[in-house]
């Protein structure tokens, strides 16, 4: 039987170096060579007596300087980091930012028409029960990543009614004012960032006995996906406001196959 016309055909190796699994490599296209990449940045907290944090289970986006930003990672399973770090390919080195609010574990990181980051869910070691047992809660509170702040981060409205699933699949409106959670949840959910007219949109918070302001507004967009909860599902933005949603699971935490893709 003869192969597609588009088939696949085996490419030459393009480097003979080796690839340890405990080490980084940067890829560079100028050479077409794998160079070694440096360690993780150093952890400002010091978790588990490690002088670097582990990036793995991270979130992470490209800057528009093409450095790439890194926001949370692993202490254990569901334990996450609550460090930034930006890899500056330039100089081939990490560099500590400001630290968010609380762990991320799984989290989405998605960049915005002015140069920030959306940092948004994951999961963090929220201490112990009355008998012993870890607590495992939801960040539940976004935040934004800006160059030009000098915390260096923005709090963002919390989720009226549901708690962030891990690794949200988020993407960027044709306007650039609008978030838009895809998955993997059975509703779809708009996250506002700016108003009509260009300004920050706020949503009104209560914290014991007082109130604040507080970038972005919820809005349900009004969608159910037909198969449910989809997770371990990629999405991607395959034209302007449309996207392609593939595969998942049922929503238990289980990777079964679902034969369907929805638009």
């Amino acid at each position: 039987m003869p192969p597609p016309r588009n088939s696949a055909r085996a490419s030459p190796p393009i480097s003979g170096e080796s690839m340890p699994a405990n080490k980084g490599r940067a890829w560079d296209p100028s050479t077409k060579t794998l160079k070694p990449a440096p360690d993780p940045p150093l952890g400002p907290l010091n978790v588990g007596g490690q002088e670097t944090v582990n990036l793995f289970c991270s979130g992470h986006c490209f800057l528009p300087d093409g450095n790439l930003l890194v926001v949370g990672g692993h202490i254990q399973d569901s334990w996450g980091l609550r460090q930034t770090c930006i890899y500056n390919y330039q100089a081939n080195e990490f560099r500590s930012q400001t630290e968010m609010n609380n762990g991320r574990w799984y989290p989405s990181a998605l960049p915005l028409p002015d140069g920030g980051v959306l940092a948004i869910s994951g999961t963090y070691h929220n201490g112990v029960d009355k008998n012993g047992k870890d607590i495992v809660a939801t960040n539940n509170v976004p935040q934004i990543w800006s160059p030009d702040d000098p915390n260096g981060w923005i709090e963002v409205a919390e989720p009226p009614s549901f708690v962030l699933p891990a690794y949200p699949r988020v993407h960027l409106d044709p306007t650039g004012r609008r978030v838009f959670m895809a998955g993997p949840l059975e509703d779809s959910w708009f996250l506002e960032l700016k108003d009509d007219e260009g300004n920050d949109s706020k949503t009104q918070v209560k914290v014991d006995k007082s109130t604040h302001l507080v970038r972005g507004k919820w809005t349900p967009a009004g969608i159910k996906r037909k198969a449910g909860p989809r997770d371990y599902a990629p999405s991607v933005m395959y034209d302007s406001g449309k996207i392609l949603y593939i595969g998942g699971g049922n929503g238990d935490g289980g990777p079964l196959r679902r034969p369907s893709t929805s638009i």
